[in-house]
């Protein structure tokens, strides 16, 4: 491929996550994982003209999600069964939230960096969370979406770290308890608190073993842990909220209590295999923060009385940042 056809292949990104993201929204996948089917019956059970849809199918069909067979119908491949809800490994939330959030914050990329704005309050008019909270079925995928990050994250955490000798754990942000439970089952002597805004503790299933808490972690946090957990937290906030936290960390904490930080750590120096830089410009479309490099991290500890003791790397490209 030449590198004019590279440039327009990244040029022109924008025009398959829309399309992957309409089949998600119509439930196409979910329909074709019953077999073949024509258009007609599509059309009818996704409630679009059925002419428009074939040509929906064809830009799948070049997406390579669906096949296009002899006879007429469609077909769902292999690529495809990603697309079906319901599904553990399923990217079907991950499809929504990027038609529905984050396509049309990215489009005020620009704006945003004039205004130095976050560019999702100046598409939806409220901050993320905010928008999140008072937008239920959108916090309800998203939530899905990041629960099913977090297991693969948490299974990559329990193999790299040693939670032995730990009785009582706080998840920070600890959303639907994926991480937590996760811990919890590789180290049955332990107990755990999820600690989240009210909101996401309402919907949050009870688990065994969990304690589910309500309330701001720029507050007061519960006290008596002898680990607290926080995993893409800080990326989400400025340095000024970040520390409000650490100190409310470093408050909450008892003589020995450990702080482990799980985050990508940017590298000093990025090329294109870091894929840290994406999630770096997602925090600044979305929340107006950003991923920190190592020694960043190390300097906002130590403005919280916190010693960052050690940085360590897993299987799933974030880092546990040991601070006592």
């Amino acid at each position: 491929m030449s590198l004019q056809a590279q440039l327009r292949d990244l040029l022109e990104g924008f025009e398959r996550s829309q399309l992957l993201y309409v089949a998600a929204r119509l439930g196409l996948a979910d329909l074709l994982a019953l077999g073949p089917q024509d258009v007609n019956f599509l059309a009818s059970e996704s409630g679009v003209e059925s002419a428009v849809l074939y040509r929906v199918l064809r830009g799948l069909a070049w997406c390579g999600v669906v096949r296009h067979e002899p006879d007429d119908r469609w077909s769902l491949t292999p690529l495809g069964e990603y697309l079906r809800s319901g599904q553990e490994d399923s990217l079907y939330e991950r499809a929504l939230c990027i038609g529905e959030i984050e396509y049309p914050s990215w489009g005020q990329l620009l704006p945003a960096l004039r205004e130095n704005k976050p560019a999702f309050e100046q598409v939806f008019g409220q901050p993320f969370y905010e928008h999140l909270r008072d937008h239920p079925d959108k916090g309800a995928y998203f939530d899905r979406m990041m629960g099913k990050g977090a297991v693969r994250v948490a299974e990559s955490v329990v193999q790299a770290y040693d939670f032995s000798g730990l009785t009582r754990l706080v998840d920070l942000g600890g959303s639907n308890g994926a991480l937590l439970g996760t811990i919890l089952r590789a180290y049955p002597q332990a107990q755990g608190v999820v600690f989240d805004l009210p909101s996401v503790i309402e919907r949050t299933a009870p688990q065994p073993r969990i304690e589910l808490v309500g309330g701001d972690f720029f507050a007061k946090l519960p006290a008596g842990g002898d680990a607290y957990l926080m995993k893409w937290i800080l990326h989400n906030w400025d340095d000024e909220h970040c520390l409000r936290l650490l100190r409310n960390c470093r408050q909450a904490m008892g003589q020995g209590a450990r702080l482990l930080v799980l985050e990508q750590v940017m590298p000093a120096r990025v090329d294109t295999t870091t894929e840290t830089v994406g999630w770096d410009i997602g925090m600044l479309v979305h929340l107006g923060s950003s991923e920190r490099t190592a020694g960043e991290f190390e300097a906002l500890f130590r403005q919280a009385d916190l010693r960052l003791e050690r940085i360590v790397p897993t299987s799933c490209g974030m880092s546990i940042l040991e601070a006592r």
